[in-house]
């Protein structure tokens, strides 16, 4: 059986931040929500290779939205969670509660 891999830990941050936001998964507000929720400022550049390096594994997809005036003709990338990147989220979540369990009294409660 071979081992069982994991997305990284921005990965995975980059993923539920998609899933978070739903139909409005732009890498602009993906920037924000990580902000927001992780307190992690993100660069254009590292985001836009982690989203594209997601695609290549399949964990991520995206739609091209038409072009606007407001951005000077340019579409915009809307990005969606696959349904393998969902099931990777599970295992993942899965195996860091499966790690976490009985910690609570070495590690303390907070």
């Amino acid at each position: 059986m071979a081992p069982k891999t994991y997305p990284g830990e921005f990965e995975q941050m980059v993923l539920l931040a998609v899933l978070r936001l739903g139909d409005h998964g732009y890498a602009v507000t993906v920037r924000r929500e990580l902000e927001r929720h992780a307190g992690r400022r993100v660069s254009r550049g590292a985001l836009y290779r982690t989203l594209d390096h997601l695609e290549t594994k399949g964990l991520l997809s995206w739609t091209l939205e038409e072009e606007t005036p407001a951005r000077g003709g340019h579409p915009k990338r809307l990005f969606r969670v696959t349904v393998r990147g969902i099931e990777m989220l599970r295992a993942s979540r899965a195996a860091l509660f499966s790690l976490w369990a009985g910690l609570d009294t070495i590690l303390g409660e907070q």
